[in-house]
């Protein structure tokens, strides 16, 4: 009898599946403020597969024990401590690593701490002064302020409000030192001195001029800048003439009765007059009104800021003449440092 073997398929059958690789657990040793620490799964890894859950025991931690990727902790005392971290992969093999830990209960020092800068700006009034702090502190807050005046004539030229305000009693422009020191919330200190100028109320003069113009002298107390504002004008004189004649010559204009009303001008280019500086403003008047009279300036104010207002001397008969409006000016001095 004849026997046949049939074999089906061929071969050895299906290949076997790879052996799984175990994963490997591994974290980074935190750096801990005081008792509190924050630990994190960063290293832990599977070469054939993924992480799916993990595991945290915390020695004499609170929580002891967590399962979450990340997980804050926060230890009963001083020490040093146990951590270990089991991970398990997707195909249920698992690996574990521990690690020691040490926290303290002793705060860290403090940063440094940044010393005030001080500063502070000033205006001047005749002999009254309003001073203004502007000191800063860039990691805390100015705690205390301490004024000096330097007033020879006063035993009482010291204040330690924020901005204070003084008054000094000299009778001629003087320069006095004042100092600023200022102590920031952490003790440090900074101290600055600025010369201010300081000058008693000066009179205002207008003179008569020669029946054609009229001179105004301004008494500038302080370092200043000088701008003067056309505020207002009525009259219709063809060449009604602005000119400043000491301690510059300039002309600033022409004819006001056709400049527009609220031009601001810049005197000197801009550049400060020194303190004590007599800033001599003329007016002229451009009528040719056979009957007109001699012109005049009005002053009211004083330092820093004057209006003159000015009658051209037109039509001196008509209803209301001389009326004082045909040019009204403004001139406003600026303290500079």
């Amino acid at each position: 009898m004849l026997l046949a073997t049939v074999g089906c398929g061929g071969g050895d059958g299906p290949t076997p599946p790879p052996d799984n690789v175990a994963p490997t657990a591994d974290f980074t040793v935190p750096t801990c403020v005081q008792l509190s620490c924050t630990f994190v799964d960063d290293l832990s890894s599977d070469s054939d597969g993924d992480i799916a859950s993990r595991s945290w025991t915390f020695e004499s931690g609170t929580p002891a024990t967590s399962e979450a990727e990340t997980q804050a902790v926060t230890f009963t005392a001083a020490g040093t401590y146990t951590v270990t971290l089991t991970v398990t992969d997707d195909d249920g093999d698992t690996d574990d690593v521990s690690k020691e830990v040490t926290v303290s209960a002793t705060e860290p020092p403090p940063p440094a701490n940044v010393p005030p800068s001080a500063n502070f700006t000033y205006t001047c009034n005749a002999l009254t002064c309003t001073f203004t702090d502007a000191s800063a502190d860039s990691d805390g807050s100015i705690a205390a302020y301490s004024w000096d005046f330097a007033d020879p004539n006063s035993t009482t030229d010291v204040s330690t409000d924020a901005n204070p305000q003084y008054t000094y009693s000299n009778t001629e422009l003087q320069n006095f030192d004042v100092t600023l020191t200022v102590t920031d919330d952490d003790g440090a200190s900074d101290v600055v001195t600025q010369t201010v100028a300081v000058a008693p109320p000066a009179q205002t003069s207008c003179d008569a001029g020669d029946g054609t113009f009229t001179p105004c002298t301004l008494d500038i107390e302080q370092n200043a800048t000088v701008t003067i504002t056309l505020t207002a004008r009525d009259c219709t004189a063809n060449g009604n003439r602005l000119r400043i004649t000491a301690p510059i010559q300039a002309t600033v204009f022409t004819n006001g009765c056709s400049e527009p009303i609220g031009t601001v001008y810049t005197i000197n280019g801009g550049t400060a007059f020194t303190a004590g500086t007599q800033l001599v403003v003329q007016v002229t008047s451009g009528s040719n009104d056979p009957g007109r009279i001699a012109p005049a300036i009005r002053v009211s104010g004083g330092y820093p800021s004057w209006t003159l207002n000015f009658d051209d001397g037109e039509d001196p008969t008509a209803p209301g003449e001389p009326d004082f409006n045909d040019l009204v000016l403004t001139v406003n001095a600026t303290a500079t440092p």
